[in-house]
């Protein structure tokens, strides 16, 4: 017997069957596709849902941050924006509500532009406030302060302050959309917060007043072991989280809409489904290409009685399933993503007829971190 170990020869013979069996080549690419249309639309559907649920979840809580630590010092704060663990930081520093607000919590504080970024609290139209009469605040703080929404526009605001009333004549650089019907930030400069920085001593160890200390929202570098990294950072600082009556009692919170903790059985349940849905796709494509083997067993007879080794017989199968694994995945993968990101919004608009209190934003940087 002679056995033919030519591999051009082999590879020409492979293309030489792959073209005569187009039939067969058709069924099995659409197949490919259609399997990899159906997972690819369901991951691009799935992720961007989650993504945007947990979007407008962070946006309602008021932060996109890892975690946030409170009633800091000031040194205490420049400590912890040169630590090593933490990524980066925000500085937020609160004043108080707004006393002569009517229908709508409004809370005056400083941020800087991390913070503003981490707290959703951007002007989309104008800007952030510079001078120390300007202020950048929601939509629906102005309207409860009986102002119409607009940049330029003045507005008087109204803050008590260890039992002084503080007032004073503000003009609107920003306007963001709020985020929640509840409560909405007021920002003022640090220029502001410079010119009056005699009625923001620090005393919260003394009288647990919150303006004159420093929050901070912030991102750790590794979001592992997040409660021992929180507690070690706060201890760096020279805080005691543990005891809240402490003079030096530092607060710290992991914020976990952006870091869920881990549910088994959720995962478990995810994990079995895509086995499933895997172990269908597979059983499909295998089935196609069994019967298209069974009906040429007598070809491959044929060349094993000429000298073709088994070995060669299973590259001619395999050659040929790779040709058509390269024309059906990318394919497959491309119609799912577009296909999904196309339904992603009906999904979403599903959910928020399911919960009708919760307005859900849809992402469009979709593959684009527990309570305080």
């Amino acid at each position: 017997m002679y056995s033919t170990r030519n591999k051009k020869c082999m590879l020409k013979l492979a293309k030489k069957d792959f073209l005569k069996n187009r039939t067969r080549n058709i069924v099995a690419v659409l197949a490919m596709i259609l399997t990899t249309v159906l997972f690819a639309t369901l991951i691009t559907t799935g992720v961007g849902a989650y993504e945007s649920v947990q979007l407008t979840l962070q946006k309602q809580k008021g932060s996109k941050a890892d975690a946030d630590i409170r009633y800091m010092t000031e040194e205490q704060f420049e400590k912890l924006s040169k630590d090593e663990r933490v990524d980066f930081v925000g500085l937020r520093r609160p004043i108080g509500f707004l006393s002569n607000t009517k229908t709508h919590n409004i809370e005056l504080d400083y941020m800087d532009s991390i913070e503003q970024e981490l707290t959703f609290s951007v002007p989309t139209l104008g800007c952030a406030p510079t001078k120390e009469n300007e202020i950048a605040t929601t939509d629906r703080a102005l309207e409860s302060l009986g102002i119409e929404p607009k940049v330029g526009a003045e507005v008087e605001i109204e803050f008590e302050l260890r039992n002084q009333i503080h007032q004073y004549k503000m003009v609107v650089s920003g306007i963001w959309e709020a985020p929640n019907s509840q409560t909405s930030l007021m920002l003022v400069s640090d220029k502001f917060m410079q010119e009056n920085e005699e009625i923001f001593p620090y005393t919260f160890d003394k009288d647990r007043q919150y303006a004159g200390t420093y929050f901070s929202d912030i991102a750790l570098k590794n979001t592992n072991n997040m409660e021992e990294q929180l507690q070690n950072i706060v201890l760096s600082l020279g805080g005691n989280p543990e005891d809240a009556n402490a003079e030096n009692y530092i607060a710290y919170a992991v914020n976990r809409i952006t870091n869920p903790e881990m549910n088994v059985s959720v995962l478990f349940i995810g994990l079995v489904f895509a086995l499933l849905f895997v172990f269908a796709g597979y059983l499909l494509i295998f089935n196609i290409f069994e019967i298209s083997v069974l009906q040429d067993v007598q070809k491959y007879g044929l060349l094993k009685t000429i000298g073709t080794t088994q070995k060669q017989i299973k590259f001619l199968v395999r050659i040929q399933t790779l040709w058509l694994l390269l024309i059906a995945l990318p394919c497959g993968l491309l119609i799912g993503y577009f296909l999904g990101k196309a339904i992603l919004p009906f999904a979403i608009g599903f959910i928020t007829n399911e919960y009708s209190n919760l307005s859900v934003e849809v992402d469009q940087l979709v593959s684009s971190r527990h309570t305080k």
